[in-house]
């Protein structure tokens, strides 16, 4: 297969010129080619979240209790179920983000632990959770469909599109295919399949988001049915495997042979949260110094131009719980939604930007009649809503609801639902990622 590589500023597309069904990779070994462009891209996606590499500058903590240790390389984005917040790298936070966090001394990757009890955003009933940022099983599988819903594998059969399919085998599976348990607690995703020269399948490539770091494992076909199969059905969306899965290479991460112009991070100064960070209006965001500068400044935008904030109410917090006399941590918490940046004067001259959004985003408490709820939401311009949230006690979701274009301008709508006690949050996407409302309990009788 001849891939054709275009560059359209940073957005990539991957053409597929083989009319045969096979690929061959120099070894006398022949790859499945993919059902469409769409399909290649969302490998790809899933390549950048398994093969990433960083290098923790402090403890981070892992999934399981233990932690990735200062100092020694990482491979894949960590296992952490940060589903209170909805933290999900690549899903609500980007690549830039989680890595401009771990490469700041002073970010939530560090400062946060979600399995401790004292953190303002741990959850008893989640257990397999670490570190702020992360992915789990069905957000690795639906980063590279290109998805902006969120189906967890309670609801996997509830996708649109998504059928299991007839042939339950080796040969029935095709490249792109998920394979999700039968009591739908994990989901995998088929990478590739390798075959002889006759046709005949060598090895199944699956890979996942599993504890405490993604993997990659090769079956065999008479593996693959007796033990893969012995746990999980293959699911199929043709729907998924045809649109226009968009593909973004990354400076953090090279796959299938690229070269990509490595990242600057900026060392003069970081925000807690990464680089291009999207904020709920009233949270407060720390601006670590790491430098001598002259001044801190941080602007808001306003159209065209930025807006210095001359009476900005940050201010240095004195011996926080970061105990290094070679940076200073400042707090600033925006009273606006909208676009904001930082950047330090020195004598040298500016530094670079760190880039921050706000965003104003509710949803008002359901009313519930005759088995509907109706949701209300509203929030500020930079930001769009995107889907509504059915959550059980532990903040897993068991109901997804797309808004559609005329619920999105009417900020309501009308959803039927089966009886249960239940959480509802709406949730929106915006230049830097996304957001939700605070959860709202209903109970539907």
């Amino acid at each position: 297969m001849t891939k054709v590589v275009l560059y359209l500023s940073v957005l990539i597309l991957i053409c597929s010129c083989s009319q045969t069904p096979f690929e061959g990779d120099g070894e006398g070994f022949l790859h499945d080619t993919p059902a469409s462009i769409g399909m290649t891209n969302a490998i790809f996606k899933t390549k950048q979240l398994l093969e990433i590499k960083w290098t923790p500058l402090k403890n981070v903590p892992d999934s399981r209790g233990g932690n990735f240790l200062s100092g020694q390389q990482v491979t894949g984005i960590n296992y952490s179920s940060v589903r209170l917040r909805r933290k999900f790298v690549g899903f609500e936070v980007s690549l830039e983000t989680f890595m401009t966090a771990v490469h700041n001394p002073a970010s939530v990757m560090y400062t946060r632990n979600l399995r401790n009890s004292s953190d303002p955003d741990h959850h008893p009933q989640i257990t397999n959770v670490g570190a702020y940022y992360g992915v789990v099983c069905s957000i690795f599988v639906l980063v590279g469909y290109g998805m902006f819903y969120s189906y967890s594998t309670a609801i996997w059969n509830q996708m649109p599109g998504n059928v299991k399919i007839d042939n339950q085998s080796a040969y029935g599976a095709r490249v792109g295919d998920s394979l999700c348990t039968h009591d739908s607690g994990h989901v995998m995703f088929i990478e590739d399949i390798i075959r002889t020269p006759d046709g005949r399948i060598k090895t199944i490539v699956v890979t996942d988001s599993a504890q405490p770091l993604p993997r990659r494992r090769l079956f065999t076909p008479e593996t693959f049915d007796s033990t893969v199969l012995n746990e999980y059905d293959i699911y199929r969306n043709d729907s998924i495997a045809f649109k226009n899965i968009e593909y973004t290479p990354s400076p953090f991460v090279n796959v299938e042979g690229e070269y990509n112009t490595p990242y600057i991070y900026n060392n003069i100064l970081g925000l807690n949260y990464g680089n291009k960070c999207l904020l709920n209006l009233g949270q407060e965001i720390e601006i670590n110094v790491m430098q001598t500068v002259t001044n801190l400044i941080i602007q808001k935008k306003n159209g065209a131009n930025w807006d210095i904030l001359q009476t900005a109410p940050y201010s240095l917090i004195p011996n926080k719980i970061y105990n290094k006399n070679s940076y200073k941590i400042y707090s600033f918490t925006p009273t606006d939604a909208g676009e904001y940046r930082a950047y330090c004067t020195m004598q040298s001259g500016d530094s670079d930007y760190q880039h921050f959004d706000v965003a104003q985003v509710a949803s008002d408490s359901p009313t519930v009649a005759n088995g509907k709820f109706e949701v209300s939401f509203s929030c500020s311009d930079n930001v769009q809503p995107l889907w509504i949230e059915i959550a059980n006690s532990k903040i897993a979701a068991v109901g997804v609801h797309e808004l559609t274009d005329s619920e999105i301008l009417d900020g309501k709508a009308v959803i039927n639902f089966k009886k249960g006690n239940y959480f509802v949050r709406v949730h929106f996407k915006g230049l830097f990622g996304g957001v939700v409302s605070e959860l709202k309990q209903i109970i539907i009788n």
